[in-house]
């Protein structure tokens, strides 16, 4: 029996799908970033990418378990999927509470008003988090930059302006989306 679960185990991770949120991971992401930024690039399109943090998700990991916290990153991802699909976003589990979102032929004031389609929702959830410090519900910081590829910036340049943005999310409160114009 163990070695159905790891076969399927194993399998769900090649196809791209993260096992926990059942959104896209970040193998699937390395795949699909690559491919949509050369396609932004052929056809001189913008993308959008926004990297997304859950605030004080240790605290609530150290209060609740391990159970409930991937309760919690079922419901964002879940979130996430739900609202990024209505712009064409693919999201992306990149790794513990961290989400990737790719917008293809997204410029950077859609990409900002995503982010806070995102946020309003996520807010308006109503996930109980106590042990927050910016309330008593879960809240995320976004990060998010979008540019037309082009030869004097590379897909990891790109991804660390995204970056730099959630940095600044956090650093100025949490709970907010911040932007990197390039």
């Amino acid at each position: 029996m163990r070695k159905v679960h790891n076969d399927l185990k194993k399998e769900r991770h090649l196809s791209g799908i993260d096992e926990l949120t059942h959104v896209f991971n970040r193998r699937k992401f390395n795949e699909l970033f690559i491919e949509l930024w050369n396609q932004a690039k052929e056809e001189k399109q913008n993308i959008s990418i926004m990297l997304i943090d859950l605030d004080y998700f240790k605290e609530f990991n150290d209060n609740y378990g391990h159970s409930a916290g991937d309760v919690m990153l079922k419901n964002i991802g879940e979130i996430l999927e739900k609202e990024s699909s209505k712009y064409g976003g693919y999201v992306f589990r990149y790794g513990g509470d961290e989400f990737v979102i790719l917008f293809p032929d997204t410029n950077i004031i859609q990409g900002e008003e995503v982010g806070n389609t995102i946020l309003k929702a996520i807010n308006d959830a109503k996930l109980e988090h106590p042990y927050s410090p910016i309330g008593k519900v879960q809240t995320v910081s976004i990060g998010v930059t979008s540019t037309i590829p082009k030869d004097e910036i590379n897909i990891k340049e790109f991804f660390n302006y995204a970056d730099t943005a959630l940095y600044l999310s956090k650093r100025y409160g949490r709970n907010r989306v911040s932007v990197w114009k390039i």
